[in-house]
């Protein structure tokens, strides 16, 4: 279960200029609170924490406190906010967040999020809705997945998450950029990611994804004790018992077995409006 996620939005064409900000230039590595490094490019800018609230906020966007760096280019055309939560203070051993989980934490934190820019004086960000539903990647073990938003001023942005577990807690990475360059800077930024070591790194528990071996073992384990009471009537000379063992109680087995697999297989329920 995730608390809440923050939307957050590049700097509006109104906003107080941004102040003057110590950038990092690449080529380095970044080293991002023990839990992991990214080793930027030439042509690629970092600020560390202090930094990168100074320049979330002002951007316009509330800092949560749990930002751990920004990565941009030095255009400024997007940039990336990695943040970290503890599983203690997330409050779980270990989340596995449903897409209806996460739509509940992006919710919870954009409200937070447009309470603090109104008081501030500032445009607020409304979510759109999704761009790409979260989808879990085996191959780099990362959950991704990015929204379409909108800012109160009207211009349109987009933003990408992808969430990497480890073994204390979880590391975030979002995308922020306008709507035209969204599909170049995700690409760029993908790429980016590729560079990223995580420090004991688990993987995410897909609950799209089944253990079939487990399955099988299971089936094999429960079949074995059947068979070998009809190989011991059959010793015996009982050959009646030794099948009707094996045909009502393996049947029963395989069939239970059957009707589980297919309810592994089941898809949600769908609701139309008539």
């Amino acid at each position: 279960m995730l608390p809440w996620m923050m939307l957050l939005m590049l700097a509006a064409a109104g906003a107080a200029p941004v102040p003057e900000i110590h950038w990092q230039f690449g080529p380095r590595t970044l080293t991002l609170a023990g839990v992991g490094a990214l080793s930027l490019p030439r042509g690629m800018i970092s600020a560390d924490r202090g930094e990168a609230r100074r320049f979330l906020e002002a951007t316009g966007n509330p800092a949560a406190g749990d930002e751990l760096a920004v990565v941009a280019p030095t255009s400024l055309d997007w940039f990336l906010v990695f943040s970290y939560e503890p599983y203690q203070k997330l409050g779980v051993s270990k989340p596995e967040p449903t897409v209806e989980e996460i739509v509940a934490a992006l919710k919870r934190g954009n409200w937070e999020a447009n309470a603090a820019r109104r008081q501030a004086g500032r445009e607020t960000l409304d979510l759109l809705g999704w761009r790409d539903k979260p989808r879990y990647d085996a191959k780099t073990a990362r959950l991704e997945w990015s929204l379409d938003t909108a800012e109160s001023g009207g211009r349109k942005d987009a933003n990408r998450f992808w969430l990497f577990l480890t073994r204390a807690g979880v590391l975030t990475a979002e995308l922020v950029s306008e709507e035209p360059r969204f599909a170049a800077a995700s690409q760029q930024a993908r790429a980016l990611l590729g560079h990223l070591g995580i420090v004991e790194q688990e993987a995410y528990n897909d609950p799209n994804s089944h253990d079939w071996l487990s399955v099988g073992l299971g089936i094999i384990a429960a079949v074995l004790p059947a068979i070998g009471f009809a190989v011991l009537y059959l010793l015996l000379g009982a050959e009646f018992l030794a099948a009707a063992q094996v045909i009502v109680y393996s049947g029963a087995i395989m069939v239970l077995f059957t009707f589980v697999i297919m309810l592994l297989n089941a898809g949600k329920e769908e609701r139309t409006h008539g």
